[in-house]
């Protein structure tokens, strides 16, 4: 390290350095970091912001820091340097793993998700990471439905309309309170419609649910959402 007003640092102050320069800088602390030395100061260094993080920083700072990592994660980063980070955590213990919770301690952080769920701007920011919509499916069924009834129902899948925690794929615009809701093959195999359906009632909607496999029998589809719509 050079000592301020060293001689060196005033002369290098404000010049950038080249490609070829910035690599050979890059190598050596490298070099360094992956040196018996380097790891113990790279432990040493870790060590001390777990504990500032826990013990020695205010809600508001910690916040900002996460939402630092999440935007350099997700911007700052190429997509080779994300996937060689998720790469060296697969495998790790996690906090969780092969802890066995208690039926209260799972019915408390059920309800601590439901609770989170309920505010309609998580949900959407939720289901915005993480879903790609309309899929497919729901595209053929939007396409189904503006045919038939153009000014009558609008996709909201992507969140933009959530219902007691839960997010419908089709709302009629009309003021009519009526839902519909596509069920996927795979991954509603295991579900109950009836259940979607008497937990929208709770809210004064009727639900229709159309199944993905249905979708190929386009008139039959059609005539049930008129029906429905009735």
């Amino acid at each position: 390290m050079f000592k301020k007003g060293n001689k060196y640092c005033s002369n290098r102050k404000g010049t950038k350095n080249s490609k070829k320069h910035r690599k050979k800088i890059s190598k050596t602390l490298n070099i360094l970091y992956d040196s018996d030395q380097g790891i113990k100061v790279k432990e040493k260094m870790s060590n001390n912001a777990k504990r500032q993080f826990k013990n020695g920083m205010p809600e508001n700072t910690k916040n900002k820091l996460r939402k630092l990592a999440l935007k350099q994660f997700k911007d700052g980063m190429s997509k080779k340097t994300k996937k060689k980070i998720s790469k060296s955590l697969k495998g790790l213990n996690t906090w969780s793993k092969g802890k066995k919770h208690t039926k209260k301690v799972k019915d408390k952080i059920s309800e601590s998700s439901k609770k989170r769920w309920e505010n309609p701007e998580y949900a959407k920011k939720v289901l915005k990471s993480f879903r790609n919509s309309p899929n497919k499916a729901e595209q053929k069924l939007n396409k189904i439905i503006n045919d038939i009834l153009p000014t009558e129902y609008k996709f909201v899948g992507d969140g933009e309309f959530i219902l007691g925690g839960k997010c419908p794929d089709f709302l009629n615009i009309n003021g009519k309170k009526k839902l519909i809701e596509l069920y996927g093959n795979y991954w509603h195999q295991n579900d109950n419609p009836k259940d979607r359906i008497d937990y929208f009632k709770k809210f004064g909607f009727e639900t229709l649910i159309i199944w993905e496999n249905e979708l190929n029998n386009v008139r039959i589809i059609e005539k049930r959402i008129i029906n429905f719509t009735k």
